[in-house]
């Protein structure tokens, strides 16, 4: 889809890997010496996207900005949009071409949410 609009969220590396770290990394690491709890998900996480190493903040955080980067690199600045969530409906809609809508700009999964999916409700590490 070579005239496709493409939406880069951006944030922090090192705040996105704590927050990484504290949510689909804590589900994977205790699955990682059980091999009967091995699937493809873990697989790409921990293999493709991080390399092999999850537990490096510094390394976590690398990957994130590679990614950025080669985001930046690959797609024509006319079609991409570069957006932190903190700048709400706005520079979103514009890009898209659609109105703002009346409600407010969503906030979900944060730490607390995941864990409750994924954990029960209580545990908001």
């Amino acid at each position: 889809y070579p005239q496709a609009k493409v939406i880069l969220t951006i944030r922090d590396p090192d705040e996105w890997y704590q927050s990484m770290s504290a949510t689909t990394l804590s589900v994977i690491r205790p699955r990682l010496d059980d091999p009967d709890n091995r699937n493809l998900g873990i697989e790409l996480v921990v293999k493709a996207a991080f390399e092999g190493n999850i537990d490096d903040s510094e390394h976590g955080a690398e990957i994130f900005r590679r990614h950025t980067q080669e985001v930046l690199d690959s797609i024509a600045p006319g079609r991409l949009l570069v957006y932190d969530v903190r700048q709400g409906w706005a520079p979103l809609c514009e890009f898209l071409d659609k109105p703002i809508p009346d409600a407010p700009f969503p906030r979900v999964n944060a730490r607390g949410e995941f864990h409750d999916i994924f954990f029960g409700s209580g545990r908001n590490n």
